[in-house]
């Protein structure tokens, strides 16, 4: 009979200990969810206001290009993703091609080994550079007095020093769904600063 009491206590503290396991686990999950959405909420709104910013910049002024900022602030080993804005003041369907050059700073950017040289958009970090840069050089055509916006990251690695990097975008119209630039030569150009942190 004392056997029998003992296993069912076993029993009940087993069931007992998975409730509340179960308990904090689904604690734990909201808590996390929360988080997770929270986070999501202030991407959207980083997101949002610079849309806005960008709109608001295009209706104000006849710019063909908004760039929200001169400076990008970034952390060693992190990454930033921040946008430009394209406008298209011409009639009819555009496509553009848009070009980042670096102009001075280190020599250590993937795919741009001298100054005024292009810089290729990467997927990451090339080896022995300190940062990458990757954007969508070839524009869908953009209808006439509509603008896109262009998310540019910047990634850094983790050995890179203080430093500041100024580039150039350059942003001409295609002929051939922005593979390459037409007859037209540049159809604008802004000059930005990356500083590194």
């Amino acid at each position: 009979m004392r056997k029998k009491k003992g296993s069912l206590n076993l029993s009940i503290n087993a069931i007992v200990v998975l409730v509340m396991a179960i308990t904090l686990l689904g604690l734990g999950l909201a808590f996390i969810r929360g988080k997770m959405d929270k986070a999501s909420n202030l991407i959207d709104d980083v997101e949002e206001s610079i849309k806005t910013q960008i709109s608001t910049d295009f209706a104000k002024t006849d710019a063909k290009i908004s760039f929200p900022r001169t400076t990008i602030k970034v952390k060693s080993s992190d990454e930033y993703v921040f946008a430009m804005g394209i406008k298209n003041i011409n009639n009819g369907l555009q496509a553009y091609r848009v070009s980042l050059i670096y102009q001075s700073g280190p020599d250590d950017v993937s795919g741009s080994p001298a100054e005024n040289s292009l810089i290729t958009s990467f997927d990451s970090i090339e080896s022995g550079k300190a940062m990458a840069l990757q954007f969508f050089g070839n524009l869908p055509k953009i209808s006439a007095g509509e603008y896109k916006l262009i998310p540019i990251k910047v990634m850094t690695h983790n050995a890179i020093a203080t430093s500041t990097y100024f580039i150039r975008v350059e942003v001409c119209e295609s002929d051939d769904n922005g593979a390459t630039c037409n007859s037209a030569g540049i159809y604008d150009q802004k000059e930005f600063f990356i500083e590194i942190v």
